[in-house]
């Protein structure tokens, strides 16, 4: 588990780039299963309303609001993790769906980043079953249950 909030996020390329380091380091090559929790109850609905705000702003390619609270901001899978946390921090290509939080994650608002790690042989379908399972457990505020 990481810790993430804005400062992380907005800090600057060095550490970002650390940052991307320390997740090329604990994925290791493997496939990652990911959700970002909310640290605190109490910032739950605050999130919700940003990411809600932002969905209404011309930021392009956030996932899809799912219009309700919850202590997950979002569930998903990556063979590769590091690449995958650059499209959700706002560091990545700005074509591919992501939270792009640097956009809009409010100040003092701490993330969770959970992992689970599967060998990289990990049968794509496989790997979509467990996110799709986690989703339907943690119910995340932004993001679609399933695979394109």
């Amino acid at each position: 588990m990481l810790r993430l909030n804005r400062q992380h996020i907005t800090k600057g390329l060095s550490a970002w780039l650390r940052l991307r380091e320390e997740l090329a380091h604990l994925a290791d090559g493997r496939a990652a299963l990911y959700a970002f929790k909310i640290d605190d109850p109490a910032d739950q609905e605050r999130v919700r309303d940003a990411f809600a705000g932002a969905k209404a702003k011309p930021v392009p390619y956030l996932p899809r609001d799912n219009r309700r609270s919850s202590a997950y901001l979002y569930v998903g899978s990556s063979q590769r993790l590091e690449s995958r946390m650059a499209d959700h921090c706002g560091h990545g290509s700005y074509k591919t769906y992501g939270l792009k939080l640097v956009e809009w994650l409010p100040a003092g608002v701490d993330l969770q980043l959970r992992f689970a790690f599967y060998p990289v042989e990990t049968a794509p379908t496989a790997l979509a079953a467990l996110e799709e399972a986690m989703w339907d457990v943690a119910q995340p505020i932004a993001g679609r249950k399933g695979a394109k």
